[in-house]
């Protein structure tokens, strides 16, 4: 099996797609998707099977493919290090699904999860090799990436994601889901009125195409340059506990937890933060311009 962490002609996929049906967009962003998980023993079979646990995309950084997700995806969640047990799953050109190991990358070309330096901040970014005459993959260019001064509330996204209790089948098959920007914070997070569940964990949420954008004098008519450009990644849903206390000893007896329907997004701002680190920038360089066999 061979691959390639180099890209040898990257395109303007914002060009590309404000070309396309709304169908022809569909199908090529969700090519950017991955699975993340394991391939676990069917103990009632006894045959292999997928366990997915999150999502992950497929970027473009400095020509290098990478897969960008949520750091706690990539956690071991009992010794709190990087599970290299991790398996990455994309779809094939031949129709089935694919899948490469994470410990093999980082062995072959001596790489690792680069996070940022606030331990706060729950993203990661590893280099990743893909074969794109054999791997039906899209990948997001460093033009397609929007900046968080660009944000305002009210803006529709959309977000692709692994959703658990979905028959999916032999390929990797993220849902879509809609939202709006409900808040933006000062430390470059936001707060999405969109519904996340686990496995959602590390989607790439995107500015939904619309014929219309704004600027100081009002609504302009028209195609929006922000259209699918890549905000950010979701991290997390927002709880709503409901304490109940103990009439007797005024202790807490049970304790009830919502989704409250908000969801958590770190914004490219904070990716790129990632990007310009000493420690990204290090890996880069050290990476060979060869193909892997």
């Amino acid at each position: 099996m061979e691959y390639f962490i180099i890209i040898n002609n990257p395109k303007s996929l914002i060009y590309e797609l404000s070309q396309m049906s709304i169908e022809e967009t569909i199908s090529i962003v969700k090519k950017n998707i991955v699975f993340i998980g394991k391939e676990i023993i069917d103990p009632l079979s006894n045959d292999p099977k997928y366990a997915f646990i999150g999502t992950g995309f497929i970027a473009e950084i400095n020509k290098i493919y990478h897969i960008i997700t949520a750091r706690h995806v990539v956690l071991n969640p009992n010794t709190k290090q990087f599970d290299d047990d991790l398996i990455i799953f994309f779809n094939k050109k031949s129709g089935n699904i694919g899948s490469r190991k994470i410990e093999d990358i980082k062995n072959r070309i001596q790489v690792n999860w680069i996070t940022h330096t606030n331990d706060n901040i729950d993203i990661a970014i590893i280099p990743f090799g893909f074969n794109p005459d054999e791997d039906d993959i899209s990948l997001i260019p460093e033009d397609m990436l929007l900046n968080f001064n660009n944000l305002r509330e009210l803006y529709d996204v959309y977000y692709l994601s692994y959703q658990p209790n979905i028959k999916i089948g032999d390929k990797v098959t993220p849902i879509i889901r809609t939202g709006t920007i409900s808040l933006l914070n000062d430390d470059k997070t936001l707060y999405l009125d969109g519904q996340v569940f686990p496995g959602n964990s590390g989607s790439p949420v995107f500015i939904k195409p619309v014929p219309f954008s704004f600027n100081e004098s009002g609504m302009v008519i028209g195609s929006n340059p922000h259209n699918n450009k890549l905000i950010g990644l979701i991290g997390e849903y927002v709880p709503y506990q409901d304490v109940a206390y103990s009439k007797q000893t005024g202790r807490v007896r049970v304790v009830f937890e919502e989704n409250t329907g908000l969801s958590k997004v770190w914004s490219v701002d904070l990716i790129l933060e990632i990007i310009e680190s000493d420690s990204f920038k290090e890996q880069i360089e050290r990476i060979p311009h060869k193909k892997w066999e």
